[in-house]
């Protein structure tokens, strides 16, 4: 999803990612640009499908249902509202939105900014994510170099679950045994009469 008509996607990255985790995935990308025709075949990844998508007018079709949105901020205040509601609007519970965000201008910047009369604007990262916990997103990844931020956000439920709905599973990197027994626990519990 491309809050703004600028060339630059995260689609390419993600995908490399995703092929690069080893982890059989079945990915259905969708890329939602509001001028999805300049995009060159470079930008695109393989096999993903293209849709006209506006963050700042109404949305005229809804997105693909899925279980990751990833995102670029907005650089004005109105446009990172219109996104945190697109993005609201287009996610179910449980879902995840990835979002990249610029949180601090370089000193270069600074300078274009004051000197050159240039507009330069940043989000913080407390108000983006107050923007999103308003919304019913709650933070569970963050990865920050002090001048740009990626945020994981989780849709909670409507009526969080209870505890005995609920189970603790230590994830390590060395391995991926882990997986098998967050299979086994989702069955369980989908099992459990309500």
């Amino acid at each position: 999803m491309a809050a703004d008509a600028g060339p630059s996607l995260l689609a390419p990255r993600v995908s490399a990612l995703l092929a690069l985790s080893h982890i059989l995935l079945k990915t259905d990308l969708t890329i939602a640009h509001p001028q999805p025709d300049v995009l060159t075949e470079k930008q695109v990844p393989e096999d993903a499908k293209k849709i006209a998508w506006d963050v700042a007018s109404p949305p005229k079709t809804t997105l693909p249902e899925a279980d990751l949105l990833v995102a670029r901020d907005a650089a004005s205040s109105k446009a990172l509202e219109a996104l945190t509601d697109a993005l609201a609007t287009q996610s179910r519970e449980g879902s995840f939105v990835l979002l990249s965000l610029r949180t601090a201008l370089t000193p270069a910047e600074m300078f274009l900014s004051t000197v050159g009369k240039v507009p330069l604007r940043v989000h913080s990262r407390d108000s983006v994510e107050a923007a999103f916990r308003e919304r019913g997103f709650r933070l569970v990844g963050l990865r920050s170099n002090n001048v740009s931020a990626l945020l994981l956000f989780r849709k909670r439920p409507a009526t969080p679950a209870g505890v005995d709905k609920q189970a603790v599973i230590r994830v390590g990197n060395g391995g991926l045994g882990w997986v098998e027994e967050i299979k086994a626990k989702a069955t369980e519990y989908q099992e459990r009469p309500v």
